[in-house]
């Protein structure tokens, strides 16, 4: 169709920026910006969207817009599309293939014939293609037939729609050779986009300025596509709607859009201001210059950066464990051995540096986006472990693994496994709880019943904690339909359950008071205990429940629309407090008095010596269990006697 009529639609290689997830896509599709500056604004743990969008300029100039298919949109933007022209679907299940696909066509095609309906735009988002990429890959026999019921479909909406109307055809991200998306590769990073008009109102490619006009060799062609970047539906679709372009537009409009006479001028004119011909070709230039400095500003995925980073901290890694067993070894000779290993540890670093400068320069021609920098603060970490790892020279037996080292082990080997990164609250889950074996094997086998009871006791509550607090989710994307949210009240509001509003006071109240008095029994609540418990403690917890509260009062209006400015900026004030109150107060209080503690120490007459003067000695009390709890130790000189009561 395109071939046959060039005037009346196009077919464009567009990119879409990483990550190349659905909801940062949508997100992208609609404001023209990069997902890590639309996230900015937002709530946390939100998923709406606070900028500028074209869906909120529809809404704005008084447009009704009709939406049916993946839920996301419905996340996305909330009360926004037409509740009686409103379709969503569940998009997370993606053993099925159909159900979306054919609600889609089971709601859009009446709409379209339906001569009452008061729409100005629609928005269909299918999910089978990408469900069978996700499911069996794009090779698979189901993807063709797949992408034949599309045909029809697409056939069908070109046969019914109006002259007046607009077709806009794309796919919010591409797929791997596996049918995988999310990340920065050249296969997830394109899709095709067609756009098609009845009535022949497009640009022909030689009415405009070549250097507007890219082309791109998609992988696998052998013929050059004309390329666009995705955000740039963006401001055509606004100038061709009518609407202003989303502030944050990042986009620049797509020429062939706008055919009649001055269209595209104007066009131009509105997106930069501007109008000759060299104009725009600055302004095209400006604005790809922006967003290439954007997407500089976004994750990039250097493979050799990695490979140095690893590095650095695998021998430091190996360098910690090396300096932790040399230490023990040395014990309180340890002073001298260590003023020694620091300087040349210095000295090591200032090698480092400088081998690395002059390594980069016969490497630079090998190592794209590594510069001088990146390689002086790879040399120096480097051989300063690699001293401190030739300096110290552990004994064997001191690098006996224990069941935490293991666990630690496997937990930084898990960073390497895709399944990690979106499982890894689970994964957490199961080794903090494997953490707890050792104890209870410990427990089985200890020599009081007391003391057996205590250890199994502990562990337990370990557990249980551990299970209690893997209770409460957020969930990523590619979690569904297997993790529900319970963080929040739902998936799309902000707001905290009910059971967390009405538990949030009394527990900032009760927890402090529980904490006391478990450290009371050993008598541990002493020293810094004293301040932190029933002062520090509560106010952090209180200023916590006061944000949810007015999280709740803000997303619910209770107390209506004019609060919330008000309660936007309580709830941000409170979180900078309870922040501000643990670090700055808790340092301070820790520093002032480090102990859990108490330390008293009392002077008395001892026996004569032999020279007929009495002695004195001082005698040190300390009441607490085994300076237990992160509490700093003390030693006794020459002339003290210590009594530790636990």
């Amino acid at each position: 169709m395109t071939t046959a009529h060039p005037g009346h639609s196009f077919l464009f290689d567009s990119f879409a920026d990483p990550p190349t997830t659905t909801s940062q896509r949508i997100k992208g599709l609609t404001t023209g910006s990069l997902p890590t500056f639309i996230d900015m604004g937002a709530n946390f743990g939100s998923a709406s969207v606070a900028e500028d969008t074209l869906i909120s300029q529809l809404q704005d100039a008084g447009k009704k817009v009709a939406f049916m298919g993946d839920d996301t949109w419905t996340t996305v933007f909330t009360d926004v599309f037409s509740p009686e022209m409103c379709f969503p679907y569940d998009s997370f299940n993606v053993e099925d293939l159909h159900t979306v696909d054919e609600g889609v066509v089971r709601h859009l095609f009446p709409l379209m014939s339906n001569a009452s309906a008061q729409w100005d735009v629609i928005i269909g988002h299918f999910l089978g293609v990408d469900h069978v990429g996700h499911r069996v890959g794009p090779d698979h026999p189901k993807m063709h037939a797949k992408l034949t019921q599309m045909d029809d479909v697409l056939r069908r909406v070109v046969r019914e729609m109006e002259d007046d109307t607009l077709l806009v055809v794309l796919g919010d991200h591409g797929m791997d050779r596996r049918g995988d998306h999310g990340g920065d590769g050249v296969l997830e990073t394109s899709a095709a986009l067609w756009i098609y008009s009845k009535t022949p109102l497009l640009l022909g490619h030689n009415s405009a300025p070549l250097s507007l006009l890219p082309t791109r060799l998609f992988p696998g062609a052998n013929v050059p596509h004309r390329s666009v970047q995705q955000i740039d539906l963006v401001p055509s679709l606004a100038l061709l709607l009518g609407i202003p372009i989303p502030y944050n537009n990042l986009g620049t409009v797509i020429p062939e859009l706008f055919g009649r006479s001055g269209q595209l001028e104007r066009a131009l004119e509105l997106n930069t201001k501007q109008g000759d011909e060299t104009q725009w070709i600055a302004m095209e230039a400006y604005t790809r210059f922006a967003l290439a400095v954007c997407r500089e500003l976004w994750a990039q995925f250097n493979v050799t950066l990695i490979g140095l980073g690893l590095t650095v901290l695998v021998t430091g890694t190996v360098a910690s464990v090396a300096l932790f067993a040399k230490l023990g070894e040395l014990k309180d000779d340890w002073v001298d051995w260590a003023a020694k290993t620091r300087w040349l540890c210095v000295r090591g670093m200032a090698a480092g540096s400088a081998l690395g400068v002059i390594a980069y320069i016969p490497l630079r021609p090998f190592m794209k986006g590594v510069d001088a920098v990146h390689c002086t603060l790879f040399g120096a970490p480097l051989v300063s472990s690699l001293v401190i790892i030739a300096t110290a020279r552990p004994k064997a037996s001191s690098l006996r693994p224990s069941s935490s080292h293991i666990l630690l082990i496997l937990h930084a080997l898990a960073f390497a496994s895709n399944s990690f990164t979106i499982w890894e609250d689970r994964i957490i889950t199961y080794l903090l709880i494997s953490s707890v074996v050792p104890s209870v094997l410990a427990g089985f086998s200890a020599p009081t019943a007391r003391l057996r009871y205590r250890i199994l006791g502990f562990s337990a509550l370990f557990a249980f904690c551990v299970r209690a607090m893997a209770a409460s989710t957020v969930c990523r994307e590619e979690q569904h339909p297997y993790c529900h949210v319970t963080f929040f009240a739902s998936s799309s509001l902000p707001e905290p359950p009910l059971l967390v509003l009405l538990l949030a006071v009394p527990t900032a109240l009760g927890l402090p008071f529980i904490i006391r008095r478990f450290l009371q029994v050993s008598k541990s609540d002493n020293g810094v205990a004293e301040i932190v418990l029933p002062l520090l403690l509560p106010v952090v917890f209180l200023q916590g429940a006061a944000h949810w509260i007015a999280e709740w009062l803000d997303t619910a209006e209770v107390l209506g629309p004019e609060w919330h400015w008000v309660l936007r900026t309580g709830r941000t004030l409170m979180a900078q407090g309870a922040m501000g109150s643990t670090v700055l107060f808790g340092l301070f209080v820790w520093w002032y008095h480090p102990l859990c503690l108490s330390v008293s120490a009392k002077k008395q007459a001892g026996a004569d010596s032999a020279g007929g003067e009495a002695k004195t000695k001082t005698q040190v009390t300390i009441l607490g269990f085994g300076n237990a709890f992160g509490a700093r130790t003390s030693s006794c000189g020459a002339g003290y006697s210590a009594s530790c009561t636990p």
